[in-house]
């Protein structure tokens, strides 16, 4: 006879936190709980571009996701979602024209874009004494307004000065 706890049978109804809860997402990954490993590729996407996981990035959203999901039993602790694990997380930085030291950063999660936002090079991305982002554009395309690039300079020349 054994002695382990009973576990708690899986629920159907609780699937969990989705990709479409809590990113601007569309098709089949909508429907997609976020997992561990989910998050575990996009910090690894982070830290090969930025050396470190940026603050307030997509990690951040699918690591809270992915811990709740974990705790409702939703997920498994070494999970992937199929979408994300087949078609994979990208983080991209493109310098903006005329605006010497800031990027535009946008990340994707299979092919979606799910976060964006404009860093300042020189600031960094720790927080730390004179660091964080310049401008966050993130929060807008969090809850599902596209942000183009165009709109992303015309952003960063307004706050630059460079118009008004």
């Amino acid at each position: 006879m054994s002695q382990e706890q009973p576990r708690r049978p899986y629920q159907e109804r609780d699937a969990g936190i989705r990709y479409g809860d809590v990113l601007p997402v569309g098709g089949d990954l909508a429907d997609r709980p976020v997992a561990p490993r989910d998050a575990a590729m996009m910090q690894s996407a982070e830290s090969t571009v930025f050396g470190h996981t940026a603050k307030g990035g997509a990690t951040a959203v699918m690591e809270s996701a992915d811990a709740r999901n974990e705790q409702r039993r939703a997920v498994g602790h070494s999970r992937f979602s199929d979408i994300p694990r087949d078609q994979g997380v990208t983080v991209t930085q493109t310098d903006i024209p005329g605006q010497p030291g800031h990027r535009l950063v946008t990340e994707y999660v299979a092919g979606q874009a799910v976060s964006q936002y404009v860093i300042d090079k020189g600031a960094g991305l720790g927080g730390g004494a004179g660091g964080g982002y310049t401008l966050v554009l993130g929060n807008a395309a969090m809850w599902g307004d596209k942000v183009t690039i165009g709109e992303a300079l015309e952003a960063t020349a307004k706050i630059a000065g460079g118009t008004k």
